[in-house]
C-alpha cells in the first residue's frame, strides 16, 4: 500500500513540473509572438514616415513643375493676345479703316503674324511618379484627380495647339517675302513673342504694304484661320491656369501639414 501511495505522488509531482513547463513554453511563444509585432509594427512606422517625407518631397516638386506651367500659360494667352492684335491690323489696314503715317505697326503685325510660339509644358515629375509607381504615394485624391485631369488636358491643348500653327506656317509661306530680309531682321531684333520695342526706317508706305497684302490670294483664309486659332488658344489656357491654381493651392496645404 505504501509503494502504491508512493508511486502516486511521484506522478503528481512529475504532471506538476510538466504543467509548470507548458506554461513557461506558452509564455515564451507569447513574448516572441508580441516582440515580433512590435517590431513589424515599427517597421510599418518607419515606412509611413518616409513614404509621407517622400510624398512631400514629390509634392514640392510637382508645385514647382506647375508653376512653370503656370508660367507658360500665362505666357501662350499674352502672345496668343498680341497677335490677334496683329492679325486685326492687317484686316484694318485692308479694310481701309485705319491710315496710318507710319508704316512701322503694320509691318510689324505682318512679320509677327507669320511666328509660332512654342509651348513650354513640364511634365518630369508626373511622368517620374506615373513610372515609378510612386503615385501611390499622393494620399489627397484632389490632387491626383487635379494633376490628372491637368496633363490630360495639356496633351489635348498641345495637340490643338500645333494644329493650328499649320495656317500660321500657310500664311509665312504667303506672305514671307512682303518685307525684305534685312528689315525683317530689323524688326525680329526688337520683336517679342507679346510686344514690339523698337524704330525703324526706311520702310516702304503702308500703302505698298496694302498694295501687296491684297496681291496675295486666300490671304483673309489664314488670316481669319489664324485669329480663331489664337482665340481658342485663350480659351484653352485660361482653363489650364485655373485648374494649375487650384492643384497649386492643394500643394500648399499638403506642404503646411
Amino acid at each position: 500500500m505504501i509503494k502504491f501511495f508512493r508511486k502516486i505522488r511521484q506522478k503528481l509531482l512529475s504532471e506538476k513540473k510538466f504543467g509548470k513547463y507548458v506554461t513557461y513554453a506558452i509564455g515564451e511563444i507569447i513574448l516572441v509572438v508580441i516582440g515580433i509585432l512590435i517590431a513589424l509594427q515599427i517597421n510599418n512606422w518607419n515606412e509611413e514616415r518616409n513614404d509621407r517625407r517622400l510624398e512631400k518631397e514629390y509634392i514640392a516638386r510637382l508645385k514647382g513643375e506647375m508653376l512653370k506651367n503656370l508660367e507658360s500659360s500665362t505666357d501662350q494667352i499674352l502672345y496668343s493676345s498680341f497677335q490677334i492684335e496683329n492679325v486685326d491690323k492687317i484686316l484694318n489696314a485692308l479694310s481701309g479703316d485705319t491710315v496710318n503715317s507710319n508704316p512701322e505697326p503694320l509691318a510689324v503685325a505682318i512679320e509677327h503674324v507669320g511666328w509660332l510660339n512654342s509651348v513650354s509644358y513640364v511634365n518630369d515629375v508626373w511622368n517620374e511618379l506615373i513610372n515609378n509607381g510612386n503615385i501611390r504615394l499622393l494620399k489627397n485624391d484632389s490632387l491626383r484627380d487635379n494633376l490628372t485631369s491637368f496633363h490630360s488636358r495639356m496633351i489635348v491643348v498641345l495637340n490643338n495647339h500645333e494644329e493650328w500653327n499649320g495656317h500660321n506656317l500657310g500664311y509665312r509661306r504667303l506672305a514671307g517675302d512682303i518685307l525684305d530680309p534685312q528689315i525683317r531682321e530689323q524688326i525680329a531684333l526688337n520683336l517679342v513673342p507679346v510686344r514690339y520695342e523698337g524704330h525703324l526706317t526706311n520702310l516702304p508706305t503702308q500703302q505698298y504694304l496694302v498694295n501687296k497684302l491684297e496681291s496675295l490670294e486666300g490671304l483673309n483664309g489664314y488670316l481669319a484661320d489664324i485669329k480663331m486659332g489664337q482665340r481658342t488658344n485663350i480659351l484653352f489656357f485660361e482653363g489650364l491656369i485655373d485648374k494649375i491654381e487650384e492643384t497649386i493651392k492643394i500643394c500648399d496645404n499638403e506642404l503646411k501639414k
